[in-house]
């Protein structure tokens, strides 16, 4: 997994959803202090993380660990 993609998705969803980082800590059972690093590369997610935070934010595990700027431009 590209840590880089994980961490700009999950800030994008943040973003999108209108949470915080702070929130999204809260609503995964997650350190603030290690949402903080997983949002900014610091830190690389584990799987229970990476699952933790994807319910937390009611996304899909796929959706998170896709790279979406490759797939814009492109037409369905």
């Amino acid at each position: 997994m590209q840590e880089e993609t994980f961490s700009k998705n999950m800030r994008m969803a943040l973003a999108m959803k209108g949470q915080t980082q702070h929130s999204l800590a809260i609503a995964s059972g997650l350190h603030p202090s290690r949402i903080s690093a997983i949002a900014t590369g610091k830190a690389d997610p584990r799987i229970t993380e990476v699952w933790k935070i994807a319910e937390a934010l009611q996304v899909p595990v796929t959706w998170l660990l896709e790279d979406h700027a490759a797939n814009l431009g492109t037409t369905v």
